[in-house]
């Protein structure tokens, strides 16, 4: 008799082991970053209390908190939609920069009409410039079978560059130097949730696109068919769903939610467009759908924990003099071990007794 060990896929996982999973994680990181800390010098007591202080110490910190979460949240949910359907757009940085543009556009152009008649067709544009952008990288896989990582990381350059010659001229601010357009009016503002506070209705409108994309998933024919597609495209094809309509609408959804979280900063925090709207978080979004497994609420709640982490970065370094390039190493950290212990809610160790 010999004893082998094997690693196999779980056929299900039961909720108290995603909870036990998710505090591990926050363990090993606060751990493995109070080591990082202590080597680097720095106090690591004194930084996480300030860590802690920044991310939750206060309500008014919450709501700093969920509202660094909300564009995080949709371009979250936005490679969520894309990877169920095992297309791998890494394009959701440039379709957040496009749908800022256009929400900011679109609502000057409406500026006229009530406030929420104009901030509607703002967060309308922002969704259309987006979806678009999704839908041709979509279009360049399925017409010549482009594949889709080459062409929206491409996109995401050019629309960058595009950003950069609209803010040195077309929707520059005439009153400034500054590669940055005009401050919108308050009336063409997102809505405050609640008073004093950077909280937005952006972040509520993340919770509804949540909501709907595990309806999307769920309960639907097209959820059906892009989950099928995702696991069999083959398949998917002899069942009759038309691929290249299903991968470019795919496309179009994904690149529609990633362009209003472009509008949720623009319309909601910014008020502006300017150079700090490429800032990474189209691609904190990736992480963030992996990290929550590919599932609605998971990405929600992981953004949220980010968002924590971003905000009580600053007070880490202001309050404990923690350098940045630690901080984003902590947050690189964190993520790791994260997805490090989700592992084990979907494979286990199975210990086989074997003849010899």
């Amino acid at each position: 008799m010999e004893a082998k060990w094997s690693i196999e896929e779980r056929v299900d996982s039961s909720w108290w082991l995603h909870i036990v999973s998710i505090a591990m994680a926050l363990f090993l990181g606060v751990v493995t970053t109070g080591l990082l800390l202590e080597v680097s010098g720095s106090d690591p007591w004194l930084a996480m209390e300030a860590l802690y202080e920044g991310a939750a110490g206060s309500s008014e910190e919450i709501y700093a908190s969920l509202s660094r979460a909300t564009p995080i949240i949709l371009t979250g949910l936005a490679s969520v939609v894309a990877f169920r359907a095992r297309l791998w757009s890494i394009g959701q940085e440039g379709q957040l920069i496009i749908g800022g543009i256009g929400a900011f556009v679109v609502a000057q152009q409406f500026s006229g009409f009530p406030g929420y008649i104009a901030v509607g067709f703002g967060l309308l544009g922002a969704l259309m410039f987006g979806g678009l952008l999704g839908a041709l990288a979509g279009y360049l896989k399925a017409r010549f079978r482009l594949n889709e990582i080459l062409s929206t990381v491409m996109l995401n350059y050019i629309v960058f560059y595009f950003m950069s010659y609209l803010l040195g001229g077309f929707l520059m601010d005439p009153n400034t130097d500054y590669l940055q357009s005009s401050l919108l009016p308050e009336n063409l503002r997102l809505t405050s949730l609640v008073e004093d506070s950077r909280l937005h209705s952006g972040f509520i409108i993340g919770l509804v696109i949540a909501a709907l994309v595990a309806v999307l998933l769920s309960n639907t024919s097209l959820g059906f068919s892009i989950r099928s597609y995702g696991l069999n495209p083959t398949a998917t094809v002899f069942k009759g769903i038309r691929m290249p309509r299903l991968v470019i609408g795919v496309m179009f959804c994904s690149g529609a939610i990633a362009g209003l979280a472009g509008a949720s900063e623009v319309l909601g925090s910014a008020g502006r467009v300017d150079m700090s709207l490429a800032s990474g978080i189209g691609y904190s979004g990736l992480l963030v759908a992996l990290a929550g497994g590919l599932n609605p609420w998971g990405t929600v709640f992981v953004a949220i924990l980010l968002g924590g982490i971003i905000n009580g970065g600053f007070f880490m370094q202001v309050l404990a003099g923690v350098p940045m390039a630690t901080v984003d190493t902590m947050q690189g950290i964190i993520f790791l071990t994260y997805l490090i212990c989700t592992l084990t809610t979907r494979y286990r160790i199975k210990r086989m007794v074997v003849n010899v």
